[in-house]
């Protein structure tokens, strides 16, 4: 997996309730930027400017959209909190094979007691009623339909011949209707990764050694 490349500066809005609303971008490889791994980007940089609260609520928006290492991330920040119950719960739904987690769930899980093992298994039960794959497709089809294209006032509709330019002067690239469709159906509708395409360094500032 790769670095995601942004061109462009992302059109975002926010209000005191942490809404999200997220204009599709395209990277320089005529790549949708989908809505999680640019909230995981905001996430990271939240938390390394000491933005504890919104780094949160940013990780836990782009995890409701079924990605794994936003999932991972939750864990570490709950962790970092020494709330280790939900940082358990947050690193099994990830999954053992996530960054760190299989390390960290073992290393929690030596020092828990019975009654704390039952409390994670009891956390991470309401985690999976949220999260999962159904109610990640229903984010993901909510977040596609909101996404408007050539002044069109139509969420979600992708005009016939319409044509994205991408780039600069020295790397120009036009991106078409049908593969504007095609990439957000794949996204949709084939859950397309247990992981997600964030890879930066920074990913280490919410560890917990």
């Amino acid at each position: 997996m790769s670095r995601i490349l942004l061109w462009t500066v992302m059109m975002l809005v926010f209000s005191s309730s942490n809404a999200f609303r997220y204009q599709a971008q395209f990277n320089n490889e005529g790549k949708v930027v989908y809505p999680d791994d640019y909230l995981i980007y905001l996430a990271l940089k939240s938390d390394a400017q000491g933005h504890k609260n919104d780094a949160e609520w940013q990780l836990k928006r782009a995890a409701s959209f079924g990605n794994k290492d936003a999932q991972y991330l939750m864990g570490k920040l709950y962790l970092q909190k020494e709330q280790k119950i939900k940082g358990h719960a947050w690193l099994k739904l990830a999954g053992n094979k996530v960054g760190k987690s299989g390390f960290l769930i073992e290393a929690l899980e030596s020092d828990f007691t019975a009654n704390d093992l039952s409390r994670a298994a009891a956390y991470l039960a309401e985690l999976k009623i949220t999260h999962n794959h159904t109610s990640a497709i229903k984010n993901r089809l909510k977040w596609a339909k909101q996404q408007k294209f050539t002044g069109t006032r139509i969420g979600g509709y992708i005009p016939p011949g319409l044509q994205i330019d991408n780039g600069s002067i020295d790397n120009n690239m036009t991106i078409y209707g049908d593969k504007v469709k095609n990439l957000f159906d794949e996204y949709v509708y084939n859950y397309r990764y247990d992981r997600g395409e964030v890879i930066i360094k920074e990913l280490e500032v919410v560890d917990t050694e």
